[in-house]
């Protein structure tokens, strides 16, 4: 009899965990996005809706939805589920890619790269390497008329940016994906350096020799203008994972890049 009870209640219990969910504003389970804050909002876009793996499965669905937590909400987190918004839907359907804030008005938000789908769909429709989103007007979003765009970085993923104070957004590496379900062009990796300024929306790239083609790693911008690149995947006739003790750096006022192994 204890049994029957425990088990009746743990579905009572999960079914109505199941109803509060699918009836509250709640995003569904999904990997592959990338954020962004604009003051006290925190955007999350796009992504993967299946755990299992995207390279391998192509019946994947992918996602061009926009969701944020408002973080001014001081009992945001004492809850046991946050208030989720949804704000307008992207163009396309986007994972792997990366994003940044304008610190010019400190709202546009820039979505760089990525996988672009039909949204809710395994069907390859690559768009724009580069979207804007105006959360402070009317949630717009367009695509930016960018002078001197490097070709090579249309299906650009694997990615993170960063942006310092004047506008400048850096792009380290990354690899190579389909435009399209019929495309068979193979998968290219890159250790070039992409940089567009956001206060002329001109890009440049600058050729980093020294450099292994790398994706998947962290990026961080210090106070010196440094960025730090930890971890991620090498890759030259096959991928290989990169030894945390190797720390590589970017100057980003002498555009110089180094690399130090700490022990």
């Amino acid at each position: 009899m204890r049994l029957f009870r425990f088990v009746l209640f743990t579905f009572l219990l999960s079914s109505h965990l199941h109803f509060l969910v699918t009836c509250l504003n709640v995003p569904s389970i999904r990997f592959g996005q990338t954020s962004a804050l604009v003051g006290t909002k925190l955007y999350f876009f796009g992504g993967s809706f299946s755990t299992t793996n995207a390279t391998l499965n192509p019946g994947l669905s992918y996602s061009n939805e926009v969701w944020y937590l408002d973080l001014s909400n001081s009992s945001l987190f004492n809850t046991a589920i946050p208030t989720w918004y949804k704000d307008a839907e992207m163009p396309v359907a986007n994972f792997f890619d990366t994003s940044c804030v304008s610190p010019t008005n400190n709202s546009a938000i820039f979505i760089f790269g990525g996988r672009q789908f039909l949204p809710n769909s395994s069907t390859i429709s690559f768009n724009s390497p580069v979207y804007k989103f105006d959360p402070n007007n009317n949630s717009i979003w367009s695509i930016p008329n960018i002078t001197r765009f490097n070709s090579t970085f249309i299906t650009r993923n694997l990615i993170q940016a960063v942006i310092d104070n004047t506008g400048r957004v850096f792009i380290f590496g990354g690899t190579s994906f389909k435009v399209n379900n019929n495309d068979t062009s193979p998968v290219m990796h890159y250790n070039d350096m992409n940089i567009l300024d956001l206060t002329n929306m001109a890009w440049s790239t600058l050729v980093i020799p020294q450099a292994p083609p790398c994706y998947s790693y962290t990026a961080t911008l210090l106070p010196t203008g440094l960025i730090v690149y930890v971890g991620g995947l090498d890759y030259f006739s096959d991928a290989s994972q990169v030894n945390m003790s190797e720390i590589r750096t970017f100057n980003t006022i002498s555009f110089i890049w180094s690399s130090k192994v700490c022990i």
